[in-house]
C-alpha cells in the first residue's frame, strides 16, 4: 500500500467511547489528507486517522491499516510543542512510549 500524504498534521487523544476510562484513550493524527483513496472526490481532504500503532520515522501506520507519510506539522502543534517544553525532531515526529517502560522508569 502506498502512503497517504498528511499535511498540516498534529498529534490528537481519542476517546470514541465516553464509557471507558481515560487510559484507554488513543492517539491519532488529525490534519489534511493528500489524495485519499477514501475519498478520491476530495484531493485536499481535512480527516482525522485512526488510532497510531506504529511509527518509522516520518511513516504512520494506523490500526484500520493505512500508512501515512508525514508532511509539514501544523503551526499551533509546533507552537504547543514549544510552550510545553516538548522537543520536535523533524526525521522522527512522533514519539510512541510504551506504558510498560513509563511504569518502570525506563524513560526520561
Amino acid at each position: 500500500m502506498k502512503p497517504i500524504k498528511i499535511e498540516n498534521w498534529c498529534v490528537v487523544n481519542h476517546q470514541a467511547d465516553n464509557y471507558k476510562a481515560p487510559e484507554q484513550t488513543v492517539i491519532c493524527l488529525h490534519g489534511t489528507a493528500i489524495n485519499h483513496p477514501a475519498r478520491p472526490d476530495k484531493p485536499r481532504w481535512k480527516c482525522r486517522t485512526s488510532a497510531i500503532i506504529d511509527v518509522d520515522g516520518k511513516t504512520v501506520h494506523t490500526k484500520s491499516g493505512s500508512i501515512y507519510e508525514l508532511g509539514k506539522p501544523d503551526k499551533e502543534y509546533l507552537l504547543w510543542m514549544r510552550e510545553n517544553g516538548i522537543e520536535y525532531n523533524s526525521e522522527n515526529p512522533i514519539k510512541i512510549i510504551e506504558a510498560d517502560k513509563l511504569l518502570k522508569g525506563d524513560i526520561v
